[in-house]
């Protein structure tokens, strides 16, 4: 029998910038992420996620 799993990673790091407000920290932070500049790694792996799937929208079985 086939299943079919889905596995989905969570990468995480913390990016400290200067700016007058918090959405321009978030743009600017945003900004960085879209030209390259941050580019998140292996070493940045958090945490995981698998699910069983029992179609392509009902989930059966969840591991966190």
């Amino acid at each position: 029998m086939e299943y079919k799993v889905e596995l989905t990673e969570t990468l995480q790091r913390i990016i400290y910038v200067e700016a007058d407000l918090e959405d321009n920290a978030l743009v600017q932070v945003m900004q960085m992420y879209r030209d390259g500049e941050i580019i998140l790694l292996s070493a940045d792996f958090i945490d995981f996620e698998l699910e069983l799937l029992e179609d392509d929208t009902n989930v059966v079985l969840s591991f966190i």
